[in-house]
């Protein structure tokens, strides 16, 4: 949920004002008649998003471990504990597994907030409607929390734990929580993990589909949808 709501959310805001602003300047739709590909503009607005993100990671990452790192040498300073070999006993190779598997997850769930982003902002006819779309987003992670932590995961049986598994940013989030129960990496946080990077290629496919409609600034969701099903 930190991780979400002060590292995905704000810049996924960033990119649906930015495209929001363009569509009511008047800039967007130059844009689109420059002579350059139309998939290249998804893409710029994708990996500004996740330049965005990753900054604000390494920063925080790196303030945290120079704080932990300051925090230990004091406490060693004070209670003359060597507590470096105490921490390094945590340095195994399951823990090891299971801190990628977060990162990865967390980064195909980044990726395909931001993608949707880009989405729904080729769509949004206005800053009003770009809002809505923000805070959707920002309430998506707490409900799917609260729902997790309520319902017995394993009420459903290993079929429903796979469907919930596979769902879009909830499936993950689901996954991870199974993974703290349990205390290991199993079948179901791998496919976790494959069905966040599968949704993310596909919203990417999806937006990059999207913005080479004619039209596509005068058009609502439906009528893009209608038009996609007949490229399809």
């Amino acid at each position: 949920i930190y991780v979400l709501m002060f590292f995905v959310i704000p810049p996924i805001s960033l990119i649906l004002i930015s495209i929001t602003q363009e569509r009511e300047q008047k800039t967007l739709e130059s844009l689109l008649l420059q002579p350059i590909s139309r998939k290249s503009i998804v893409n710029g607005k994708l990996l500004y998003g996740l330049i965005l993100v990753a900054s604000n990671l390494v920063i925080t990452l790196l303030t945290l471990g120079i704080v932990i790192v300051a925090g230990i040498a004091i406490l060693n300073q004070l209670l003359h504990i060597d507590l470096f070999p105490l921490i390094t006993t945590y340095i195994t190779f399951g823990n090891v597994l299971i801190l990628t598997y977060i990162l990865s997850g967390l980064t195909l769930v980044g990726i395909l907030l931001i993608s949707l982003a880009v989405m729904m902002s080729l769509l949004a006819k206005d800053e009003r409607e770009g809002n809505l779309v923000i805070s959707v987003l920002m309430i998506l992670p707490v409900v799917a929390l609260i729902l997790i932590i309520a319902v017995p995961y394993d009420i459903f049986g290993v079929t429903g734990e796979y469907f919930f598994a596979s769902l879009p940013v909830i499936g993950f989030m689901y996954s991870l929580y199974v993974t703290i129960l349990t205390g290991s990496i199993g079948p179901l946080s791998f496919y976790s993990v494959v069905a966040q990077g599968i949704f993310s290629l596909l919203s990417i496919w999806f937006s990059s589909k999207l913005i080479e409609i004619e039209g596509i600034l005068e058009i609502n969701i439906v009528q893009a949808l209608k038009k996609l099903v007949r490229l399809g």
